[in-house]
């Protein structure tokens, strides 16, 4: 089926042009960075398996219509893809002509309840407010047929409207910990599938027939205390690893090397190996595929002359920290500020080494339960 459709203006306010700009920016090589990611494939195939005959697919968030679009139009399933973009929906619909795609705020769709088999939203719904948001992730569940899947990926992070850098623009971002995802989409009545359940059933697993893995580590760790990681925090950190790890590698690599060429860093780089860990050091301070880290405190401490109880929730800011062009002066030592802090410099000498006197043991990741970061399938 091939559809030919005229680009529409797009409907919304002005945070819709300003979702849409890097998009417009990026074109083709938003696909060219993010080229089959495998937990997508893999989340992908998981509904290719479990789709009735000629489903009904909605797509938010479509991009270039590759891979989402193009594999499960494939499938001779009846997809349409919305995106803020117009670029992104010229790129679409060129290069997967059997989808219908739309330029289309997602919060200015029409109530379409329960008519769509499944919905797939692969990180769009990071640059809105949190209460459109939340009405988003309720009007999704809606549209769902029943026993319809929604497939959902996306960053967790508790922050609202946070500029960050991303692929060397600007964007403002909002998002939510994992657990208050999993929250809101169950109280609108959806439930978790399949991917929880795998992670659960292998810390099972590891307890029975223990392993040299990371799973099995997790397991036979224990808190300054002496208390063990519960089944539930092992699971959850388990499927945020499983699912993050192949974006945040990629994401790494392909903004060091935009660095690296923008000057004469490759060329050096390959004359003198022996300097590629600080260029890896140097790409993760200016540009860190992570802007920042959930900890909980897991004893009383004072962190930079603020007194912290134990179970204190703390968000590291590592990429504010990287750009930190301020000079301050802690009780255990003096940090001097980056020269040129907003440059790409991998010879820099001027960042501070970690202080000894710091505990490396003070913190450990804050558990999610059944979280739905950052590919998750859920199930009306």
């Amino acid at each position: 089926m091939t559809t030919q459709v005229t680009t529409s203006p797009l409907q919304g306010d002005e945070s819709s042009e300003r979702a849409a700009r890097p998009f417009d920016i990026l074109g083709k090589a938003y696909e060219e960075t993010y080229a089959r990611p495998p937990e997508q494939l893999a989340a992908i195939d998981w509904l290719l398996a479990r789709l009735p005959e000629r489903a009904r697919v909605m797509d938010i968030g479509s991009g270039t219509g590759r891979p989402t679009a193009d594999l499960i139009a494939a499938a001779v399933h009846r997809v349409t893809g919305y995106d803020v973009s117009a670029t992104m929906v010229d790129l679409a619909r060129t290069q997967v002509p059997a989808a219908l795609f739309e330029r289309a705020d997602v919060r200015t769709l029409p109530e379409t309840p329960g008519q769509w088999d499944a919905v797939t939203a692969f990180f769009p719904l990071l640059q809105m407010p949190r209460a459109d948001l939340d009405a988003t992730l309720a009007r999704i569940a809606d549209w769902l047929a029943p026993g319809g899947l929604f497939v959902f990926a996306t960053v967790p992070f508790d922050a609202e409207d946070e500029e960050i850098q991303w692929t060397g623009q600007t964007i403002r971002c909002t998002s939510y910990p994992a657990e208050t995802y999993g929250r809101l989409l169950r109280g609108a009545g959806l439930e978790i599938v399949d991917l929880w359940q795998l992670c659960a059933d292998l810390v099972a697993q590891r307890r029975s027939r223990p392993q040299d893995d990371l799973t099995t580590a997790w397991i036979a760790y224990r808190h300054q205390e002496g208390v063990p990681l519960t089944d539930a925090e092992i699971a959850s950190t388990l499927m945020e690893v499983l699912t993050t790890n192949a974006e945040t590698l990629a994401l790494l690599v392909t903004t060091a090397l935009q660095h690296l060429l923008s000057g004469d860093g490759y060329l050096r780089l390959v004359r003198h190996p022996d300097e590629t860990p600080a260029a890896i050091e140097e790409t993760l301070r200016l540009d860190p595929p992570l802007i920042g880290w959930l900890r909980t405190t897991t004893r009383p401490l004072t962190l930079a002359g603020t007194d912290l109880p134990r179970g204190a929730r703390l968000l590291l800011l590592m990429h504010s920290a990287g750009h930190d062009g301020a000079r301050e002066t802690h009780a255990h030592r003096s940090l001097d500020s980056f020269d040129s802090f907003d440059s790409f410099d991998h010879r820099r000498t001027d960042a501070p080494p970690p202080s000894p006197s710091e505990p490396a043991s003070t913190t450990a990741p804050v558990p999610s339960t059944r979280s739905s970061s950052p590919t998750t399938p859920w199930q009306r």
